[in-house]
């Protein structure tokens, strides 16, 4: 592809250079695999739109858009297909509406009159865009997505049509889940045939915002945090608030993840703790069980469903499999749901015959606070282990620090994301911490 600027492309407000560079560069190169290495709030999503539709709009061709997250597609679509809004007032499409065909947001799919067509998927899709053919493929932040997924299902779809690849995205260090993107970057950087890269820092976005945000990023940030999330530097492990990678010893990988229900044997030599944060309907409970001595994970369970009783029957099923003592999150869905748990842990005896004793957690900002300090530091220890489990390293991943103005610290799952295998875990950890007088182990 060797275009000129679409002019059926609402140009308000933008690209700024940087997205302009991106997409020329992309849409003039030959290369295979194009890697982006850019700074948060760059922009990334709206030149990923820009890159799309100025390819689809000069020739039919088929474009998968591969995010990491349904909540990323949603983003996606905002920006491919629907309106530009600028303080609360609608502008303009960003593509001329006569030369769009149809848009189908039930499955992000976008078609052009010309026959280029768009199509927007999640890689948590069970094997997205397989069968597909394109031309182009977009994987939006690729380091959060894993390396299977990008060469094992994505890249063949290439193949028949001499397509090509970019990968935009912020860097999550050298090793782990993100370190396919580095190991592409670096190819790239040796001038491999196939390879090309284009990097740059958040300060590419003229916003005055997002720049005078930067001055204080860097003042207040740790260093690595700012050579990572602002100047886009791959550094050797990242900079994730959590990183469970280190403490998977205990079978699976990026590539074969083990799946869920996680269940060991119930062991002998030492008791049990379970960890169990309660989510409402379509999101998950998930409840963790580690040994109190040896922090190993025995068993993880993930489920779902609309009544109370379902979910604390199933979590009390798990608890009395393993005689765990039982920590639970009594904020929100834990309070009614709660009162459910604890029937039936304290009506049922584990094999022992003795009852499972359950303890609701008020979780605060504060204790919140010591809870994912206390799992940080297990985990940086490598004192903690677990499977490899591809939903509990996503989520760590994904976890993110906040300091607040009045100087605290929040951690929390970005909008759109989950947290509740993180604090399972970090139940259970608080459970082994705290044990009350009187035995609830």
């Amino acid at each position: 592809m060797n275009l000129t600027a679409a002019p059926a492309l609402c140009r308000f407000l933008g690209p700024h250079q940087g997205q302009a560079r991106l997409r020329a560069e992309v849409l003039r190169n030959d290369a295979v695999v194009t890697t982006a290495v850019l700074g948060r709030r760059w922009g990334k999503t709206i030149g990923a739109a820009e890159l799309c539709l100025e390819a689809a709009i000069h020739e039919p061709v088929s474009i998968g858009w591969f995010c990491d997250k349904p909540p990323r597609v949603r983003l996606a679509w905002r920006e491919l297909a629907e309106p530009i809004v600028w303080k609360d007032k609608t502008i303009a499409p960003r593509v001329d509406p006569a030369f769009v065909a149809r848009q189908r947001e039930t499955d992000h799919l976008f078609e052009m009159r010309n026959g280029s067509r768009i199509q927007i998927h999640s890689c948590e899709e069970s094997d997205p865009g397989l069968g597909e053919g394109y031309d182009l493929v977009v994987f939006d932040e690729a380091a959060r997505i894993r390396r299977s997924i990008f060469f094992e299902v994505i890249l063949p779809t290439l193949m028949d049509r001499g397509g090509r690849a970019v990968l935009i995205t912020t860097p999550r260090g050298k090793r782990g889940r993100g370190g396919w993107v580095y190991d592409c970057w670096k190819l790239g950087e040796r001038k491999e045939p196939g390879y090309y890269n284009l990097t740059g820092p958040s300060t590419d976005n003229p916003n005055p915002h997002i720049q005078a945000w930067v001055q204080w990023y860097e003042k207040n940030m740790p260093p690595a945090f700012y050579e990572q999330e602002i100047l886009a530097r791959f550094l050797e492990d990242g900079v994730s608030v959590l990183n469970f990678v280190p403490c998977c010893t205990q079978g699976g990988s990026a590539d074969k993840p083990i799946q869920l229900p996680y269940f060991e044997p119930k062991p002998d030599h030492e008791r049990c703790i379970m960890g169990l944060d309660y989510a409402q309907h379509p999101d998950w409970t998930v409840a963790w069980v580690i040994g109190r001595k040896s922090l190993r994970t025995y068993a993880v369970d993930r489920f779902n469903g609309m009544k109370y009783e379902y979910l604390s029957e199933r979590a009390a099923k798990v608890a009395r499999r393993y005689g765990a003592a039982v920590y639970y999150d009594r904020t929100g869905v834990g309070r009614a749901a709660g009162e459910t748990l604890e029937k039936f842990c304290r009506s049922a005896a584990d094999d022992t015959g003795v009852p499972v004793p359950v303890q609701g957690i008020t979780i605060a900002n504060e204790n919140k606070q010591d809870m994912i300090t206390a799992l940080q530091t297990e985990t940086q220890q490598q004192t903690l282990t677990m499977p490899y489990i591809a939903e509990a390293v996503s989520e760590a991943d994904d976890f993110e620090k906040e300091t607040l103005p009045s100087g605290r610290t929040k951690f929390s799952a970005p909008e759109g994301s989950h947290d509740d295998m993180v604090m399972a875990l970090a139940l259970a950890l608080h459970g082994k911490r705290n044990i009350v007088q009187g035995g609830l182990v």
